[in-house]
């Protein structure tokens, strides 16, 4: 279940749909069951930050992104966490 927040700002449907479905393609690969990511999406004046937070064997991975819009802001986030999931993943089946 993915937990998707908004803080000063109330998230549309369509983009919490657009959150959810890039999340899914991007992290299919890298899944475990027990996993609840959480995404917040922040507004700070005129700009957007996006914070990922995610379990992968048993490390947790952020990535963080600001941007002038919270769409960009949360691709940003969700490409920085794409990269971290690739490198845990080589890293742990270099030792396995």
């Amino acid at each position: 279940m993915i937990k998707i927040t908004g803080r000063h700002l109330k998230l549309g449907e369509g983009f919490i749909l657009f959150m959810k479905n890039t999340f899914e393609k991007k992290v299919k690969k890298f899944a475990t069951k027990k996993c609840s990511p959480d995404i917040i999406i922040h507004k700070s004046g005129t700009s957007f930050r996006a914070e990922i937070s995610y379990y992968y064997k048993k490390q947790m991975l952020l990535a963080t992104s600001t941007a002038e819009n919270a769409k960009k802001a949360f691709s940003i986030a969700i490409e920085k966490l794409h990269r971290q999931l690739e490198k845990a993943h080589e890293r742990s089946c270099d030792y396995a």
